[in-house]
């Protein structure tokens, strides 16, 4: 027995078809695109539109890069590699700025699929951007030290207990 072909068969375009799809392309193509937004905008006004939150994220974002200039020995001792690393790191820390502001608008869920928003993979990614920026320009985290580091400094930091027979005399 023969199973049967649960598709079935696509007709083909007729001429009509055919003639029907040219002519909306064209009509479609003939009016202006939008330029209201987008990177069309930015490339035709050479602005970005206005964010709200934006001008905050950008002056923490200096005072952040300006605390990293200093910690790296101040303007005059960065050489270029580091300029260029720290050019790369300062829009990491925009988009992260940007993003926070976001997600504490839109919130963290998708509403409609009740799934993490996609902004988070982007987030993530230009985290672990400014993390491995920061860590190329000697900037990581340094760990205080909380205690001694081997059993030798741990012995010279305690006083030795009083033996057995001190404590009996």
């Amino acid at each position: 027995m023969k199973k049967k072909n649960s598709t079935p068969k696509k007709r083909g375009a007729t001429q009509r078809r055919d003639d029907a799809g040219r002519k909306n392309l064209l009509e479609f193509r003939v009016e202006k695109p939008a330029l209201s937004h987008g990177v069309t905008s930015l490339l035709a006004t050479g602005e970005l539109p206005e964010v709200p939150g934006a001008l905050e994220v950008d002056k923490a974002v200096e005072e952040i890069i300006a605390g990293f200039v200093s910690d790296l020995g101040g303007p005059e001792a960065i050489t270029a590699a580091q300029r260029v690393i720290l050019s790369g790191l300062r829009l990491s820390l925009r988009v992260q700025g940007l993003g926070e502001i976001h997600l504490k608008a839109a919130g963290v869920m998708n509403k409609k699929t009740h799934k993490p928003t996609a902004i988070l993979k982007v987030l993530a990614t230009f985290i672990n951007s400014a993390r491995l920026s920061a860590l190329a320009l000697g900037l990581g985290r340094v760990p205080r030290k909380t205690g001694p580091s081997t059993l030798a400094e741990y012995l010279d930091s305690h006083v030795a207990a009083p033996t057995h027979e001190e404590v009996k005399q």
